[in-house]
């Protein structure tokens, strides 16, 4: 049983005392890194050929999805179509540093395009290093307030407590972003659930390989 968003909490009294997994997310609790592939980073890492490829792609086009919901979120209209392609490339840029063995973070995002290395300046279209400043200069806000803003604590640093998929339940608790208003709560939404069908689907992924169980 996966309880993805409980915001009463109406389940975690039951799945504590079935021995499950109690996620509680929220300022100063458990953190959820938006970027985080979980599990199916973990069946990708299994992978080869053209289904790794395509799971792969799979990964980047979450990773970039949920990214661009939190950052529309917070900036209170749509990201525009060359912040867009900037951040797709530096997301790409720190997997491709990482080789799959490390989770970007929305931080690292923010450092990365603060930096400014030749591919991203190729990706915004922009000739020189003050050209490119300039193109990035509303997304280095936006990804900021992302860190330090009303989300700070929540967003900003690596999943602090990964689902397990071995447990017999696991309830994740949003409960305690109530009160930190609709904006707080609808970002601790689009996570929590983004991260719990990716898990879903890595468990189906897995269990085609013969590395898990169907769920």
């Amino acid at each position: 049983v996966l309880i993805i968003g409980d915001t009463k909490p109406d389940y975690t009294p039951l799945v504590r005392h079935l021995g499950g997994q109690v996620i509680r997310i929220g300022r100063g609790l458990d953190k959820i890194n938006p970027l985080d592939a979980g599990p199916l980073g973990a069946a990708l890492r299994q992978m080869t050929g053209q289904q790794a490829q395509q799971l792969w792609w799979e990964v980047r086009s979450r990773r970039l999805a949920l990214l661009l919901a939190l950052a529309t979120l917070i900036r209170g209209e749509r990201i525009s179509n060359a912040e867009e392609v900037v951040l797709g490339r530096a997301i790409d840029l720190l997997d491709d540093r990482s080789k799959g063995q490390a989770e970007p973070t929305v931080a690292d995002v923010l450092a990365v395009i603060e930096q400014g290395p030749d591919l991203l300046r190729s990706a915004a279209r922009a000739d020189t290093p003050h050209r490119y400043q300039e193109r990035v200069a509303d997304l280095v806000f936006t990804l900021d307030l992302l860190c330090t803003g009303s989300l700070a604590g929540v967003f900003d640093g690596a999943t602090s407590q990964p689902i397990d998929l071995d447990a017999p339940a696991v309830s994740v608790d949003i409960s305690a972003v109530r009160a930190a208003g609709d904006k707080l709560l609808t970002a601790a939404m689009l996570c929590t659930w983004s991260y719990g069908f990716g898990c879903v689907d890595a468990a189906s992924a897995l269990a085609g390989l013969g590395a898990g169980h169907s769920r």
